[in-house]
């Protein structure tokens, strides 16, 4: 049986099967990582409000990335799907918390008190207005509309009470 073995695997045979295997991975994975990269969300150079506020810049967005690095972000949950999974997902949370905000603003009450047709016409009119892509490629800016805009701030608000224990 092992004689059989060496003659239909000779050493030859073998790092030919490992050098193949082995390119053939590293191809797969630069090619999955560049389409990674290449598919990734732009980063814009200020995302401005409706009113022509600039609520934050491509440099408070890097500052940003920086704080949650110093802090071991990868510890304290996921950020567009980057980090650990015992943690919250802070982009998700910050989605729902802004969604949660504008829905209240557009209904003029607390949404959850909402019967659940008008919770569902009101999810169904902000699902429409924030897919819309308002990225400017050309001047680097992301527009966003005054309630939106409103809702941000209201999220940033829970943060720093959450972050700075007040």
């Amino acid at each position: 049986m092992s004689k059989d073995y060496k003659q239909l695997f000779p050493m030859r045979r073998l790092w030919l099967i490992f050098g193949v295997l082995l390119t053939v991975m590293f191809g797969a994975l630069l090619a999955v990582g560049g389409r990674v990269f290449q598919l990734a969300p732009p980063m814009p150079e200020a995302v401005v409000a409706d009113g022509g506020a600039t609520m934050f810049t491509e440099q408070d967005l890097q500052n940003g990335r920086e704080v949650w690095r110093r802090l071991g972000g990868m510890q304290l949950g996921s950020v567009w799907g980057h980090g650990g999974y015992l943690a919250p997902d802070w982009t998700a949370d910050f989605l729902h918390r802004e969604a949660l905000a504008m829905l209240s603003a557009r209904a003029g009450a607390d949404y959850e008190s909402l019967s659940a047709g008008r919770k569902a016409v009101l999810a169904a009119e902000l699902a429409a207005d924030i897919r819309q892509n308002h990225y400017d490629e050309a001047s680097g800016r992301l527009r966003i509309s005054a309630e939106r805009a409103r809702a941000i701030e209201a999220v940033i608000a829970h943060y720093q009470g959450l972050f700075s224990g007040a």
